[in-house]
């Protein structure tokens, strides 16, 4: 946690406008008619509380090496706001009127008064959302390019104001990437509103690409640049490799985010840091199975002993529940209320689904889970599926009026834990004796799943 200094007095917000160290960011203000003590800011992933002194008055203090974004939410309202060490910036608000009452001061204004009205431009945009996405390609491409010219415009019009030089080369690249990343979501988000199956988008749609220079070291300082890399990384390597949309979590892709990765990011810390998130990512979904070569090359090359020591971790929280061990026992309630456990179905294969109601993937799987099911009725299999549900009384209502004749058992202590279950769903296959075969088994929609089946003995 970073150092948090507090002042609750007057004359320390007063103070607060004074030049702050080169290495401090400092936000003072006051918030008018409070109803309630805690200012909270989250800055870099991490959690701030400051407390309000009886005016409505606050001071907060916090060491960075960088310009950032800060979220500053005071209980239902909040504000996004940019700081850059060395600098300090006063906000005032109303709670009875936060959004008409919001207002900065001191060096940072212009940029936080941009980001201010960019924000309700944004908020426009985000309530047509749906409609845009229904528009066929050269009608959305239209409305988008519009609204980077609002916003192009908003931008040129405040830089007169003398806004500060590393914000302006900051924000030219959030302005752009996020352009990128609402043009890569539009084929995806159109198919899926309008409805259409195999929507494809014209041959020139990705053209914006090319002008993309993956090794600007200011990418890194840019989120919505890094989160469109991710699924650019994704995309590229998904086509390079010739793979389909079932894809994700395979090997295969694995291997092809790092080959595109090697061949395209020069910056070290730039491809350290999308090899991090897909080494993590791909262990919070599965095994390190078809990927530890990659995986030990990874720890090799990183010199990021954070990162390296997250990553063996991960790696080897699944030992035991890969193939051959016995599997985490558990005793949870049925739909009746009648307590099951694992070791009640010894001599039988099991084969359990993790899902909640409110998944969509999940429940897109349970036609052809319901199906094979009644496939390999009177086999040596039992079919299970394990709700993580927050919300039993919904849980119960769905197995009811859908009327599952399988095993439908509820995890309300987090058992699954001890399986690892990160996503959902999540299927696991354990054999006669209780020990696991698949520790993440093929989905019930897949013709991977009936040969694993078909080829276990005495099943």
């Amino acid at each position: 946690m970073k150092k948090l200094f507090l002042f609750l007095s007057a004359i320390a917000i007063l103070a607060g406008c004074q030049q702050a160290p080169d290495n401090i960011i400092r936000v003072t203000g006051t918030i008018m008619n409070p109803d309630s003590s805690d200012l909270i800011f989250f800055i870099d992933r991490e959690r701030d509380t400051v407390e309000l002194s009886v005016d409505g008055t606050f001071s907060y203090e916090s060491e960075s090496e960088k310009p950032t974004s800060i979220n500053v939410i005071y209980g239902r309202k909040r504000a996004s706001i940019w700081i850059s060490p060395g600098k300090s910036l006063d906000i005032i608000a109303d709670v009875n009127d936060w959004d008409n009452s919001l207002g900065f001061s001191g060096d940072l204004q212009v940029e936080n008064e941009y980001i201010l009205e960019k924000g309700i431009i944004q908020m426009g945009w985000g309530r047509d959302y749906m409609a845009n996405y229904l528009k066929g390609p050269a009608d959305y491409k239209a409305v988008r390019d519009s609204l980077q010219t609002v916003f192009v415009g908003l931008l040129d019009e405040y830089k007169s104001n003398g806004m500060d030089q590393q914000f302006i080369d900051q924000e030219e690249i959030v302005l752009m990437y996020t352009m990128y990343g609402d043009l890569n979501n539009y084929p995806r988000a159109h198919e899926y509103y309008a409805k259409v199956e195999g929507f494809e988008v014209p041959d020139d749609w990705y053209d914006f690409t090319s002008a993309m220079n993956l090794n600007d070291p200011l990418l890194m300082e840019v989120d919505e640049a890094m989160y469109f890399l991710s699924s650019f990384i994704n995309t590229q390597a998904t086509k390079a490799a010739d793979l389909g949309t079932d894809a994700w979590g395979t090997p295969e892709l694995f291997n092809a985010k790092f080959k595109f990765i090697d061949e395209n990011f020069e910056i070290a810390e730039m491809a350290e840091k999308f090899k991090f998130e897909i080494v993590g990512q791909h262990l919070d979904g599965g095994p390190p199975s078809g990927v530890e070569e990659a995986i030990d090359a990874y720890l090799a090359s990183s010199v990021n002993e954070e990162n390296k020591t997250e990553i063996t971790e991960k790696r080897d929280a699944w030992i035991p529940i890969m193939p051959g061990q016995t599997a985490p026992a558990w005793t949870l309630p049925d739909i009746d209320g009648n307590v099951v456990s694992l070791s009640d179905f010894k001599g039988k294969y099991v084969y359990i689904d993790f899902w909640a109601t409110w998944c969509g993937p999940c429940l897109a799987e349970i036609p052809d889970y319901r199906q094979l099911v009644k496939d390999y009725a009177g086999r040596n299999i039992v079919f299970i599926s394990i709700s993580v549900d927050r919300d039993k009384p919904k849980w119960e209502a769905m197995v009811k009026e859908e009327k599952f004749d399988w095993v439908q058992l509820h995890d309300a202590d987090k058992m699954n834990d001890d399986y690892l279950v990160r996503y959902i769903p999540s299927f696991i296959f354990i054999d006669t004796e209780g020990k696991m075969i698949a520790p993440r088994a093929p989905r019930p929609s897949t013709d991977k799943l009936r040969e694993m089946l078909d080829a276990q003995k005495n099943l």
